[in-house]
């Protein structure tokens, strides 16, 4: 009864949980088309530019999407098939 209470007027930690994928997830399908048009030699260049980021302070957690993102567009490449995002 309690726990019914209180999720009244906070949130459920699976209701917090889908808020932070959601934003994810947004994040996600906003950089998905730039980073279909990056071209080999890009992808040199945005790893300088991760590098430098993370030298001047940003976080590693919110480098990680880009990067899991352009991992995920270089392997789809060299495999030549689309996998997870790149449908």
């Amino acid at each position: 009864m309690l726990k019914k209470f209180f999720n009244t007027f906070f949130n459920s930690r699976n209701d917090r949980l889908l808020n932070q994928y959601s934003k994810k997830v947004t994040l996600i399908n906003e950089l998905e088309p730039k980073l279909k048009k990056l071209k080999d030699g890009d992808f040199k260049v945005k790893t300088k530019e991760f590098k430098e980021r993370y030298k001047s302070g940003e976080k590693l957690e919110d480098l990680i999407v880009e990067v899991l993102l352009m991992f995920v567009k270089q392997v789809s490449e060299l495999l030549g098939c689309d996998i997870l995002m790149f449908n």
